[in-house]
């Protein structure tokens, strides 16, 4: 049995810089809760309580050593090294969907794979992320804000009502 949808193609860009036919993978970015336990008296047992979000990272494998990529390692200017992934997602009845997502962040690895004869050269590059939002068909999925205190899922910030008591 095929898959309802599929990742037909994407393209990447670093700092406004097209990568398209030159991206290998792309790993968008796990969007996972730090949570602590917490049981009191009356409690059958322990519960999961929100404590923030776990850092957020993103990887990219090009198939060029990019000199441009690799000058942007570990630069904090201008809000951080902007990366767009867009994607082409395909339904089994045909139905094309654009996925799109807008991240900003600080480079903190680059490492060049392995040098071998007749092989294109790959550079994977890691970036810590600050900023990610998610598309599908121009509709906001998930924006995560972590600068400025901001979680918005399908349309929801769930951290509205903490700025509003801290007065940000």
């Amino acid at each position: 049995m095929t898959a309802r949808a599929q990742l037909k193609n994407f393209a990447v860009w670093v700092d406004g810089r097209g990568y398209a036919g030159n991206a290998q993978s792309y790993q968008p970015p796990a969007l996972a809760l730090s949570t602590e336990e917490f049981r009191a008296a009356g409690m059958d047992g322990p519960i999961r309580i929100d404590t923030g979000m776990e850092a957020m990272s993103v990887t990219i494998t090009l198939t060029e050593l990019s000199a441009e990529v690799q000058k942007r390692f570990g630069l904090v200017r201008n809000g951080r090294t902007q990366i767009t992934a867009r994607g082409s997602v395909e339904d089994f009845d045909g139905t094309v969907h654009a996925e799109l997502h807008s991240m900003r962040g600080t480079i903190v690895r680059v490492g060049p794979g392995a040098w071998q004869p007749g092989t294109p050269p790959t550079l994977e590059v890691e970036m810590s992320l600050d900023y990610f939002r998610q598309e599908r068909d121009g509709d906001a999925v998930v924006e995560v804000d972590l600068i400025n205190m901001k979680r918005v899922i399908g349309g929801e910030d769930q951290l509205a009502a903490r700025r509003d008591a801290m007065g940000i």
